[in-house]
């Protein structure tokens, strides 16, 4: 970020704390680690190895009693580039492919981005530097943990009948300035070329001397003319590739086609992104509901093309991934955010799982001098332990403590939580470390 956005960023938290955090003095006092909470926690964790341990399906039996029927499993990471979370997400999801019949998993990247990850992981030719530069947005290729769960699915996929599928999820193109956004109309524009040449032709001529400047930056100099024949353009893609399917699906293939569309679907989002200025523009608020929004419809549609028994594992901040919204109090209603949409969406058939952890080392500093839910976590004298907040229900202390309004950290601020409301489970790890680069975690 630069000064500016900085100065903003710490503004806008003072104010979310100075709301926040009177309003939920009283509850916070009583919300400590109580004699009760201590013993339902400890009489509930479930001990788990610590994640660099080799995975054994034993270490994850927990999962199914967890997940029973449900078609989306949510996991959640509670900051970006933190080793553990997203180790344990590695082995939670080849728990879920091989013992629970999971067919996908989709993660906070762009969907354009992700489609050459899937190719790979079913069997496509390529290298996997190249596909973890070209197949992830957000600097989430240079993960090692994400190397290593792209390498696990192709394997798995050599090795079985029923292939598992890898997507992305997020707005295409690279969140914050969008400078790879050009990917995504140009890869729907060439789809149609492959199979109605004349009409992509036509397409381009409205669209190519304008997509070197699809981006953030670039939509500011467009004219007034020029956007009115950016929006008639990508208008026009979607619905010349939805006019004869049929024929299109012949020429190429159900995947193929269906894929183009969405990506089509997703190029006129970008757009809509760019008419707000982007998360970091002065509408910022719009894009991030904008964003979330994106997040549950790609969601959906990933999940829809799962076909019959399909289920899918979705991978997100903590932030994006539980039903939680996001809250700035001084600057209009709380957000929508993706896992609030697909619990709305799919009630008991969607099961989340929050990640959290007491202390952090080699990462940015966690407050820890408040009673935070993740804090009380942290500090009940456990290790590594899953707990399942529904075993919380039967005690009437408990229930009442997990139905309560705590605070929890969320990318840089306090927001407030029921906890039983948010997730079904939190992970608790004793601590987290920095991934295996040096992505700079947030």
């Amino acid at each position: 970020l630069g000064e500016s956005s900085r100065r903003t960023v710490s503004r806008m938290r003072s104010v979310l704390l100075a709301l926040v955090l009177p309003s939920l003095a009283a509850a916070q006092t009583a919300l400590g680690p109580s004699a009760g909470l201590v013993r339902w926690a400890k009489a509930n964790a479930i001990p788990m190895r610590p994640v660099d341990e080799p995975y054994a399906d034993s270490a994850y039996d927990f999962l199914r009693a967890l997940v029973g029927q449900a078609s989306v499993l949510s996991l959640g990471e509670l900051m970006h580039g933190a080793h553990e979370p997203l180790e344990f997400r590695n082995h939670a999801i080849e728990y879920a492919v091989t013992k629970l019949g999971f067919t996908a998993v989709a993660i906070e990247s762009g969907l354009t981005e992700g489609i050459v990850v899937d190719r790979f992981v079913q069997g496509g030719a390529g290298n996997i530097d190249s596909v973890m530069s070209n197949g992830f947005t957000n600097g989430f290729g240079r993960l090692g943990e994400n190397r290593e769960l792209v390498l696990w699915l192709r394997e798995h996929n050599a090795r079985n009948d029923r292939k598992v599928h890898f997507y992305g999820i997020d707005v295409p193109g690279a969140i914050g300035f969008y400078t790879a956004a050009p990917r995504t109309p140009r890869a729907a524009l060439d789809y149609l070329e492959r199979v109605a040449p004349s009409v992509a032709r036509g397409l381009r001529a409205d669209l190519d001397s304008l997509l070197d400047r699809f981006t953030s930056a670039g939509f500011l100099k467009y004219s007034g003319a020029e956007r009115e024949q950016l929006r008639r353009g990508l208008d026009g893609l979607e619905a010349a590739l939805l006019a004869d399917s049929s024929r299109y699906i012949r020429a190429t293939s159900p995947i193929d086609y269906t894929r183009a569309v969405r990506i089509a679907w997703n190029a006129q989002r970008l757009h809509d992104t760019f008419i707000v200025g982007g998360p970091m523009g002065p509408r910022a608020l719009e894009a991030i509901r904008l964003r979330d929004s994106v997040m549950f419809e790609n969601a959906k549609w990933v999940l829809a093309q799962q076909g019959s028994g399909g289920r899918l594992v979705v991978f997100a901040h903590n932030g994006h991934s539980m039903n939680v919204p996001l809250v700035f109090p001084a600057m209009g209603p709380p957000m929508v955010m993706l896992g609030q949409r697909l619990r709305s969406w799919l009630g008991p058939r969607m099961v989340a799982i929050g990640t959290a952890t007491g202390k952090s080392e080699g990462l940015p500093p966690r407050p820890s001098d408040m009673s935070t839910f993740e804090t009380t976590l942290g500090q009940l004298g456990l290790s590594n332990y899953a707990l399942d907040l529904r075993t919380g229900d039967a005690s009437p202390e408990i229930a009442a403590m997990l139905r309560a309004p705590w605070l929890t950290w969320i990318h840089s601020w306090f927001q407030p939580i029921v906890p039983r409301d948010v997730a079904d489970m939190f992970v608790v790890f004793d601590h987290v470390t920095a991934s295996k680069d040096h992505f700079p975690p947030r």
